[in-house]
């Protein structure tokens, strides 16, 4: 009768379990940064800027905003055009934008979606100038739901990967610590 390896059929389990607990895990923070592939300073006076490249990984649609780190003032007026282009120079979107913030610190300037992983930035071109302290501007392209929806459900997530994750990690030291006793067990009967 044919015996069964179940030290190793266990030592199989146990490390499937680890993945499982922590693929989980691992997949979150992948999109947490990747959630938002560009964020730069943007003078907001007259003239044009050309961000660096970036590579969208994420399916869903991107937002591009123009962010405040303080509350600019309500009467600014934002005049911009801008457009997004791939790494051959083909629009993918285009757009402008000229409204007075009304007390926000970020503004929406549109939307897009994307393939996986295709190379792009975006231009832009002020066509009005900023006083004070409301000419500087973060020009961000993200999907900031992705971090709500990760702060919402990253204590099951770390619960998942505790109970699965661990219990794969518990089995595999008692099947190391078994073979090291065996093996002390068998050099000392020698």
């Amino acid at each position: 009768m044919k015996k069964w390896p179940w030290s190793k059929i266990l030592a199989g389990v146990a490390c499937l379990l680890v993945l499982v607990g922590v693929g989980p895990l691992a997949y979150v923070l992948w999109e947490g940064a990747h959630a938002q592939p560009l964020s730069v300073p943007l003078s907001l006076k007259r003239g044009d800027y050309t961000s660096p490249y970036f590579r969208t990984y994420l399916s869903g649609a991107y937002q591009i905003q123009l962010e405040w780190a303080r509350f600019p003032d309500p009467q600014t007026v934002v005049d911009l055009d801008w457009k997004i282009v791939d790494d051959s120079g083909a629009v993918i979107q285009q757009g402008a934008y000229s409204d007075r913030l009304r007390g926000a610190n970020n503004v929406n300037l549109g939307e897009y979606r994307l393939s996986f992983g295709r190379r792009q930035r975006i231009l832009t071109k002020v066509n009005q100038d900023v006083q004070g302290a409301s000419a500087n501007a973060r020009l961000e392209i993200g999907q900031p739901e992705v971090s709500l929806d990760i702060s919402y459900g990253i204590l099951l997530i770390l619960g998942w990967t505790a109970i699965v994750g661990g219990f794969g990690v518990i089995m595999l030291l008692v099947l190391l610590i078994r073979r090291v006793i065996r093996r002390n067990a068998s050099a000392a009967a020698s």
